[in-house]
C-alpha cells in the first residue's frame, strides 16, 4: 500500500501545479502596416512611421503641439492623433505593447501647465492603456513619458486575429486666461517623439 501511494504521489503533485503561460517568443518574420493616420495634431503628410520589424515601431510628429495665449483659438489648446498599424497575419503568435516612450519639449511659464498622455488599444476591445505626465510652469526643457508594462499584465491581441492596434497621442496645455504655454512632440533632436515596442508570444 505504501508503495502505491510513493508511485501516486508524482501524479498528485502534478495535477496541483497550474499549465505553464505561453513563453514569450521572439518576433517572427515581417513588417506592420500603416492602416491609418488620423487626429487634430497629424496628417500622413507631416507624421514619419518608421517600421523597422514586429519588434519596434517609431513615429515622428511635425505637427502635434498644443498652445495658449492671446489670439490663439481655444482649440489650440489639446492636440491629438492616432496611428493605426496591422501586423501581417502569423499562424500561432500574438502580441501586445510592452513599452512606450514619448518625447517632446514644453515650454511654461508660472501658472501654465501641460499634459501629455499615451493610449494604445486593440480595434473592437474594450481595454485602452494609457500613461499620463503632468507638467508645471515654470518648465522649458524637453520632457519624456514612459510607461514599461510587465509580462503579467500586457494586454495581448486575439489569438486567430488579425486585429489592428491603435496608438494614440494626446497634448493639452491649461493656465489662466492670458498666460501663454505650448507643449509639443518635437524635442528638437534626432530621436523620434515616439518609440513603441512590441512583446510576442505563442498562444
Amino acid at each position: 500500500m505504501r508503495g502505491r501511494l510513493l508511485l501516486l504521489a508524482p501524479f498528485l503533485a502534478g495535477a496541483l501545479v497550474a499549465p505553464p503561460a505561453a513563453a514569450a517568443a521572439e518576433p517572427p518574420d515581417g513588417q506592420f502596416s500603416v492602416q491609418a493616420i488620423a487626429g487634430t495634431g497629424c496628417r500622413p503628410t507631416n507624421t514619419q512611421v518608421r517600421l523597422r520589424d514586429l519588434s519596434r515601431v517609431d513615429v515622428s510628429f511635425a505637427a502635434l503641439q498644443a498652445q495658449q495665449g492671446r489670439g490663439v483659438p481655444a482649440t489650440s489648446r489639446r492636440s491629438t492623433c492616432i496611428v493605426s498599424l496591422r501586423a501581417p497575419v502569423v499562424r500561432g503568435y500574438t502580441f501586445g505593447v510592452d513599452n512606450v516612450l514619448l518625447r517632446g519639449r514644453a515650454t511654461l511659464p508660472p501658472g501654465a501647465g501641460a499634459t501629455a498622455r499615451a493610449g494604445t488599444w486593440f480595434v473592437g476591445l474594450p481595454r485602452t492603456e494609457t500613461t499620463d505626465r503632468e507638467l508645471t510652469g515654470p518648465f522649458d526643457a524637453i520632457w519624456d513619458l514612459r510607461r514599461v508594462v510587465r509580462p503579467g499584465s500586457i494586454s495581448w491581441a486575439p489569438c486567430g486575429r488579425n486585429t489592428p492596434v491603435n496608438l494614440q497621442v494626446d497634448v493639452s496645455v491649461t493656465g489662466r486666461p492670458g498666460v501663454v504655454g505650448r507643449i509639443s512632440m518635437d524635442a528638437g533632436t534626432n530621436e523620434p517623439s515616439a518609440s513603441y515596442r512590441f512583446a510576442w508570444k505563442r498562444c
